[in-house]
């Protein structure tokens, strides 16, 4: 939406597009016959009128249509008909409740959360850069970080005019600093509107991504952490006991193959 390039009009792109929105239509026919649990009594609900009519009545079914439905191929490819297409990115964020309920281990989970938190730092650098770019092509004043070493020379533009590729990835670098709430010299009033927000957002983002990051991070050594305090406990116990080198052995290696046995 930002960039606007011709190769998105080509066959090819427009097939995927197609195919993309036969991902989720697939997904919606899927919700229609996904069973849930009642929140008073705790049962699964698994009658497919109860659930088609749960479904319907959500905000969920809007949003899917919504941003499922080519609205650009039948009203235009106007500014607000290309917005709509940003709630494709609230069905991403459904990925966290499909990790919740997967029947696998909590490490397991905990690694596909740090994935995903990744890909959700990706996602808001992505958006970022887009909106930036989006804003600073009105008036091609504002000058990335790094060329301002051509300051008075034409080619300091050169972002406005270049190749997509490039232009693309400088606005995608910019995203880093927005996500790290770093300078990005806004020179219009325009500009400097739209970076406070922004900045403050990314400020929060920052601190949730990062937070949680450490939070899942700590999940993956957790079952480690407590087997080095059990064995702690153990260590202390038989030097309490005075318990003979051989028996001491053949405690710690009990408790090792426990462990080791107990994740498979």
């Amino acid at each position: 939406m930002s960039f606007a390039p011709d190769e998105f009009n080509s066959p090819f792109y427009k097939t995927l597009d197609s195919m993309i929105n036969m991902v989720f239509i697939i997904d919606i026919i899927f919700r229609f016959r996904t069973s849930y649990i009642d929140p008073v009594s705790g049962e699964e609900i698994m009658d497919s009128m109860m659930i088609s009519k749960r479904y319907l009545k959500s905000s969920n079914f809007y949003i899917d249509v919504l941003s499922t439905i080519p609205l650009d191929d039948f009203f235009g490819g106007g500014l607000l008909i290309q917005l709509f297409g940003l709630l494709k990115l609230l069905r991403v964020f459904r990925i966290s409740s499909v990790i919740m309920n997967l029947n696998t281990s909590q490490e397991i989970k905990a690694g596909l959360k740090v994935i995903y938190l990744v890909f959700q730092m990706f996602l808001y650098i992505h958006v970022m850069g887009c909106i930036w770019y989006f804003v600073v092509q009105i008036e091609e004043r504002w000058i990335p970080n790094m060329d301002f070493i051509w300051f008075g020379n034409p080619q300091v533009y050169d972002v406005y005019y270049t190749h997509l590729q490039r232009s693309y990835w400088t606005c995608f670098y910019i995203g880093f600093f927005l996500f790290g709430v770093g300078e990005i010299c806004p020179r219009t009033e325009t500009e400097i509107l739209v970076a406070i927000p922004i900045l403050i957002l990314s400020s929060i983002m920052n601190g949730l991504i990062i937070g949680n990051m450490a939070l899942y991070i700590s999940e993956l050594n957790k079952k480690g952490a407590e087997f080095q305090r059990k064995m702690d406990t153990v260590n202390t116990a038989m030097n309490n006991l005075n318990l003979s080198n051989d028996l001491r052995r053949d405690v710690n290696e009990f408790f090792i193959t426990t462990n080791s046995t107990s994740t498979l």
